[in-house]
């Protein structure tokens, strides 16, 4: 049954209108008194027509609301009114409407012109169909292309396709589509489904690279897309397949890849330095005062004891540097491994950690680093790659800070749609202007200057993120700042099991006494992460965006209280209040009291290394 939706703001006129077409057959549902209203209804009720009052009163007159819902729902529109100025008759001319009926009329004009509104509307609807058909097959027409109709039976070839394929226009008509175009995975060759399957199912296909089976023996890398056609009722007509020869561009993605991982090798390199002087600096400082050391007790052997203690700490301190330069080679693993490893299942937490590390040297003094790093699942990827993706997207972002002002790259991880899991790298930079962004992965593009930038570093990371699966996006307002946002498939072991605990414990210590943080880094794992604040107000400020496993503190700071910092994160952050280890000395009989209240647990100085692990272990579990 035609459903028609009445728009009339005058409730009398509107009743008779809706009576005399249901008295004709016709189904009125609703009616609606402006043109919001009628907007809001065209979508939810979907008529077939509507029958539109142009005088309504509001914001919206009736001409405003035919071009809204010719625009947003494709109804066709017949004009009701009482009206008949040249001015409303031309601002209505150009909304396309399907008829115009002066009032008072009669029920036999009313029908006559909603019959005819809607035979001119169905029409109007199969033109557009057949030039879909057409303008597909048009822009499609530079490639190969394959038509083929409901039971994936070839009915068309063009001259690109019968080249690709080996196969004659006439030799194929009437064949299955998988005989002529016979396409396996280009690595391990296993067959692969006909597009033309798979876009009837609506089966999105995972990112895979295509080897084109020739007639005459000839094997061509291709990449393909399908659409299917329908007529003006739904109906599924065919499919058309188009695809490009892709053999030479992926040539030349290898040698770019390659070219732009070279390059990468500089900020690598630099990044290496940067990490390893401080403690080779430990290292090289304290063996010197120890050889010295020595020197001067094999001059007066009487004086071992003086030196003993001065030479224990320093070894203390090169073994400490030795270690941290240990871990920072482990790091660099991270981006040494062959191009061509296979993928496998990696924690993209600690390849963002190493990654981090590797930029820090392009990160103003002055910026502010937060990492919010929701548990997420194993991730499946190449960790090289992964790596490779990283630096860049953290060098750009480290690059786009401003020199005064906000300067923030946030770091954000965090479990994403069905089996995968979002990184975002969020900085407050210049941000990127709408013409720029829309070429921002486009190979060799690049805002900067000549000699700086190779235009490839983005287009690297954007062929990075599709290879193993997943999707990257950018957002940005020039002078807010830009976000990547990188989607990343679960690996296969970690789809049915529960997201690993992270492999980074971090421990917050407010550096009122740099000795605790030096005992805590000897005392527990190595794969802890020891962060240090200033002041009780940093604390504060860092615990909105970044999470720490324990937070230790002095009953007493510079800035604040004990107390005043625990009731400040029970504001903010109830959880986190309940991870805050203090150290106590001698106490008062408030902070007594105070912790007796609390829950939480404390250490005493001078701090034992047999408590320290019981008083935080059960926090870094």
């Amino acid at each position: 049954m035609t459903t028609i939706l009445v728009v009339e703001d005058e409730i009398a006129v509107a009743t008779v209108v809706q009576k005399s077409l249901q008295k004709m057959g016709y189904q009125v549902p609703s009616i609606a008194s402006t043109g919001e209203d009628a907007l809001r209804l065209a979508g939810e009720v979907k008529p077939n027509l509507v029958l539109m009052d142009i005088g309504l009163k509001g914001r919206m007159d009736g001409i405003k609301a035919a071009e809204a819902i010719r625009d947003h729902h494709e109804l066709p529109v017949v004009y009701l009114t009482g009206y008949a100025d040249e001015e409303r008759l031309s601002r209505a001319r150009v909304t396309d409407a399907y008829g115009y009926i002066l009032k008072p009329f009669n029920n036999n004009e009313l029908r006559s012109t909603i019959e005819m509104a809607l035979y001119k509307h169905q029409m109007a609807q199969q033109l557009k169909e057949r030039e879909r058909w057409f303008s597909t097959t048009l822009r499609s027409i530079g490639d190969a292309v394959i038509a083929v109709d409901k039971e994936e039976r070839i009915t068309f070839l063009n001259p690109r396709a019968e080249a690709l394929t080996g196969w004659s226009a006439k030799d194929a008509e009437g064949r299955p589509l998988q005989e002529v175009y016979s396409v396996v995975e280009e690595e391990g060759r296993a067959p692969v489904e006909s597009p033309a399957a798979r876009v009837l199912r609506d089966t999105p296909r995972p990112p895979v690279d295509l080897l084109l089976l020739g007639r005459d023996g000839n094997e061509v890398s291709v990449e393909d897309s399908a659409s299917v056609i329908r007529d003006e009722k739904g109906n599924v007509l065919g499919v058309v397949v188009s695809f490009r020869d892709v053999t030479e561009r992926k040539r030349l993605e290898k040698r770019l890849a390659i070219s732009e991982r070279m390059a990468s090798l500089g900020t690598l390199a630099a990044g290496i330095a940067h990490e390893i002087n401080n403690p080779l600096a430990y290292v090289l400082t304290n063996m010197e005062f120890c050889r010295k050391a020595l020197d001067r007790v094999a001059a007066a052997p009487q004086d071992v004891g003086r030196y003993l203690d001065e030479v224990r700490a320093a070894l203390q301190e090169a073994v400490e540097g030795a270690d941290r330069m240990r871990r920072i080679v482990a790091d660099v693993k991270t981006f040494s491994r062959p191009e061509g490893e296979e993928r496998t299942g990696l924690d993209v937490r600690a390849v963002l950690d190493a990654s981090l590390k590797m930029v820090s040297h392009l990160i103003p003094p002055n910026a502010q680093v937060l990492r919010v790093f929701g548990d997420v699942p194993s991730l499946s990827g190449n960790e090289s790659r992964m790596g490779q993706l990283f630096v860049n997207l953290l060098t750009n972002a480290a690059q786009s800070l401003p020199l005064e002002g906000d300067q923030t790259i946030t770091v954000t991880t965090r479990p994403g749609p069905g089996p995968s899991a979002i990184v975002e790298v969020h900085d407050t930079g210049t941000g990127i202007a709408p013409e720029v962004l829309r070429r921002m992965f486009d190979p060799f593009f690049s805002t900067k200057p000549v000699g700086v930038g190779t235009g490839l570093g983005l287009a690297i990371c954007h062929r990075i993120v599709t290879d193993q699966g997943g999707e990257i996006r950018v957002e940005s307002q020039v002078g807010r700042g830009t976000t990547f946002t990188v989607i990343l498939p679960v690996h296969s072991s970690a789809r049915d099991s529960q997201p690993p605990r992270r492999v980074k414990r971090r421990i917050l210590v407010v550096d009122t006494d740099p000795g605790v943080t030096a005992l805590l880094q000897e005392l527990l794992d190595s794969a802890l992460e020891i962060v240090t604040a200033k002041s009780a107000q940093e604390v504060v400020a860092r615990a909105a965006h970044e999470q720490f496993d324990a937070i230790l503190c002095d009953m007493a700071m510079g800035d604040m209280t004990g107390m005043e910092l625990y009731a400040a994160l029970s504001a903010k952050s109830p959880e986190l209040a309940g991870r805050l280890v203090f150290i106590r000395g001698a106490d008062s009989p408030q902070v007594q009291s105070f912790l007796q209240r609390i829950p939480n647990r404390w250490l005493s100085r001078p701090l034992e290394p047999d408590h320290v692990r019981k008083v935080l272990g059960p926090l870094l579990q």
